[in-house]
């Protein structure tokens, strides 16, 4: 038990947040960009991980290697049909 003392929050982010992705397929090449865009949706209970949801591709995926915006919603800049 660890009383008095403020829990660790530094490892945790904001749900929603953009998460870039590291691409580490073999079809990447040299001039691709080296992260994938996501969207924070959870934290993984079975292993050590985020789960990150792509919505081009329609799925979860968990992974440690992620870098994050905090700052930044993935549709900030959404604009529905016929807004200006």
């Amino acid at each position: 038990m660890h009383y008095n003392t403020k829990p660790d929050l530094s490892c945790s982010h904001r749900f929603g947040c953009i998460a870039y992705i590291l691409n580490d397929s073999p079809e990447w090449g040299k001039l691709d960009p080296k992260g994938k865009c996501a969207l924070l949706v959870g934290y993984s209970e079975t292993q050590k991980g985020w789960r990150v949801y792509h919505p081009e591709k329609k799925q979860i995926q968990v992974s440690v290697h992620i870098k994050f915006d905090d700052n930044a919603d993935l549709y900030d800049s959404f604009v529905a049909g016929g807004e200006y």
